[in-house]
């Protein structure tokens, strides 16, 4: 199973800044806990939203009417045992994706909601699993440029191990507007070039480390911070509609 992460030690290196409101990316969640905002706690389930706040953009800056938006989760990432675990309710350990066990929410706003699934390193969740959702496509929808959307999916979340302390996971979208399509997307991918993309941003959440029951090893120097995203070749393949309709 291809692995694609890095890790950044000592905070403050992570760039993208949550004040990027005009672009697709997660709602922040309306309690006040240790985890709010974009944060989630390390092992749990969390109730993610992407809000979709406009239409496509024309040349002259038309905006127009979005009809489909895809999504590609990291879920084909798998982390090594030093990074993070997934643990049944007897405390046995296994192996760990950023993310995991995706469940998409029903949405009448659209007339196709569709996950797509593909092989990944072995997790538990409710048993032990070999395969999970890979992408998701909100299809056949009309969202006006003058509305938003709110477009929801659950998954589950890894225990962080060894010296990491946070992970952020970004999920590349696009949205289409008929012929017209905007990327979400920081790097220029083989399918999606400088052009398309909105440079330097991708939507992302954060897991973090709960410190007091999931303590740092004694052997840590300097905290981890990971950052996590789909490779290139599954971005440009599941964000394509090639294999949507």
């Amino acid at each position: 199973m291809q692995m694609y992460h890095k890790a950044l030690v000592a905070a403050g290196l992570l760039s993208c800044s949550l004040t990027v409101f005009g672009h697709a990316g997660y709602k922040p969640k309306d309690i006040n806990d240790n985890y709010d905002g974009r944060r989630y706690a390390e092992g749990s389930t969390a109730y993610l939203s992407i809000t979709v706040p406009h239409g496509c953009k024309g040349a002259n800056g038309e905006r127009y009417t979005t009809n489909h938006v895809g999504v590609v989760l990291p879920s084909m990432v798998a982390l090594p045992a030093e990074q993070a675990i997934t643990k049944d309710r007897n405390g046995n350990q296994y192996g760990a994706n950023a993310i995991m066990g995706i469940k998409v929410a029903i949405d009448n706003n659209w007339a196709v909601v569709r996950g797509l699934r593909g092989d990944v390193s072995e997790f538990y969740s409710h048993g032990i699993r070999t395969n999970d959702i890979y992408a998701i496509h909100w299809l056949g929808g009309e969202l006006p440029d003058n509305m938003y959307a709110e477009l929801k999916f659950r998954a589950t979340l890894p225990t962080l191990t060894g010296c990491v302390t946070k992970m952020r996971v970004y999920t590349p979208a696009i949205q289409y507007c008929g012929e017209r399509q905007m990327v979400w997307n920081a790097e220029a991918t083989a399918e999606f070039p400088e052009e398309s993309i909105s440079s330097g941003y991708t939507p992302y959440f954060d897991v973090m480390r709960n410190v007091d029951n999931n303590p740092l090893d004694d052997s840590c120097i300097e905290e981890i911070e990971l950052e996590v995203t789909p490779p290139a070749d599954q971005i440009d393949w599941y964000l394509s509609p090639r294999e949507i309709y």
